[in-house]
């Protein structure tokens, strides 16, 4: 798993970041999820986890995305399958 997700770790007793490695984006998207899915779902079962998680994870990737560019994508992906 390494080969393809790098996994980096910190002494955090010694410093707060190490070349650009640190838990604010993992801690931003973890609060984002948390608060979705209460806010919008209120209660998810076990077996849509997995799909809540993927809405929300790809809904993270493209926070900084142009909606129109968005939009192109999800037409071009559903024409194309």
């Amino acid at each position: 798993m390494d080969e393809i997700l790098p996994h980096k770790r910190i002494d955090h007793s010694k410093c707060y970041s190490l070349n650009g490695v640190n838990t604010n984006t993992m801690e931003c998207f973890w609060g984002i999820l948390k608060r979705g899915i209460i806010g919008q779902y209120h209660k998810v079962s076990d077996k849509y986890l997995p799909l809540h998680i993927s809405e929300f994870t790809y809904k993270f990737n493209r926070r900084k995305d142009e909606i129109c560019d968005i939009f192109n994508n999800a037409i071009l992906r559903a024409v194309t399958v």
